[in-house]
């Protein structure tokens, strides 16, 4: 009996002596240079950028440093709800007003469809 109590103790006390791995953790926002902070989305493409959806556009992030993409850029419009990446690499970006723009890679292109009567 004692040495069943010994060896429950040993066994609740045993993790005790190890310490979990700590892992870094850094919160990036509007003073690193992300353009708004309210992010909808988040998806990395094939060359390792992560592109984040804000009410203010679309970040593109490297690991240091952010590039911020607005209708002065191409963009439909600034208010991007939504982000994904098809199987040709392009990005597509839904907005709040429910316009479409997608990312080539090289120019951001809104797509514009005609209402039928």
């Amino acid at each position: 009996m004692v040495y069943k109590r010994a060896l429950q103790s040993l066994l609740f006390l045993f993790p005790v002596l190890f310490f979990a791995q700590t892992y870094p953790f850094v919160n990036y926002g509007v003073k690193d240079g992300l353009s708004q902070s309210n992010v909808s989305g988040i998806v990395q493409d094939s060359s390792g950028f992560f592109w984040l959806a804000t009410e203010s556009g679309v970040s593109r992030f490297d690991g240091k440093n952010f590039t911020n993409y607005t209708i002065e850029n191409g963009l439909a419009d600034n208010n991007v709800s939504s982000i994904f990446i098809d199987k040709t690499n392009k990005i597509w970006l839904g907005h709040e007003n429910g316009s479409v723009t997608i990312y080539d890679g090289k120019t951001f292109t809104p797509l514009h469809s005609k209402v039928l009567p």
